[in-house]
């Protein structure tokens, strides 16, 4: 719930920060799945690296703790609902591994810009959509190792290894938890605040009862 309401307090404040703001693709479209391999509500608003490039430094000190802040509170809170919901031994260790990979796969967006695919062709539609499934079920389990304190390329193998067997369950659940993130984020205002307090939560359990369940691959 913390870290909803960061997420929403960062919506807000790019909003009124006259620093250039995007707002992402997904919002308002449809229907959409906004799916992370490590539990955290979509923001709706994304500041790129181009925005603070060439600021003043008090300007840009500050647009770039903004965003280290929501990084660090959302991963933390994944982070400390994941093993608590394991009822493992919590360590630093497995901490700042868990937040440095959690912070890595969120720099690289941000770094890239706001980006879309747009396919066509049918045959490359769903060969792209069988693609984003597979790495999808396939990695599902790869932030609950990470949580566990397992290291990265161990987690990734093991997260692989658990998943077979189980693939269309685990698709299902990327479905439902993304669809849950995308609906709770189009909610105006607090829509960051309601997609993290209550989807993350339980993306963060289901996690961990897979990994009771599966995890001694």
């Amino acid at each position: 719930m913390i870290a909803g309401v960061v997420i929403a307090l960062a919506d807000a404040i790019r909003a009124w920060d006259p620093i250039p703001v995007t707002t992402p693709e997904w919002v308002g479209k449809a229907l959409s799945v906004q799916y992370s391999f490590f539990p955290s509500g979509p923001a709706r608003t994304v500041r790129t690296l181009s925005a603070v490039v060439d600021l003043r430094t008090p300007y840009a000190l500050g647009a770039v703790t903004l965003e280290v802040a929501v990084f660090f509170v959302v991963g933390l809170a994944g982070w400390v609902t994941i093993t608590r919901a394991l009822d493992t031994d919590r360590h630093l260790g497995s901490l700042v591994r868990y937040l440095g990979v959690f912070g890595s796969t969120g720099v690289i967006p941000v770094l890239l810009g706001p980006t879309s695919v747009s396919l066509d062709s049918l045959p490359l539609t769903l060969l792209g959509l069988v693609i984003v499934s597979v790495v999808s079920v396939r990695f599902f389990l790869f932030s609950g190792f990470v949580g566990r304190g397992d290291r990265v390329a161990v987690a990734l193998k093991r997260s692989v290894c658990a998943s077979k067997g189980a693939f269309w369950p685990l698709l299902s659940l990327v479905v439902i938890f993304g669809v849950g993130y995308w609906v709770l984020a189009q909610v105006p205002l607090v829509g960051g605040f309601l997609s993290t307090g209550i989807v993350a939560p339980l993306h963060s359990v289901a996690l961990a009862v897979l990994l009771e369940q599966r995890g001694d691959c």
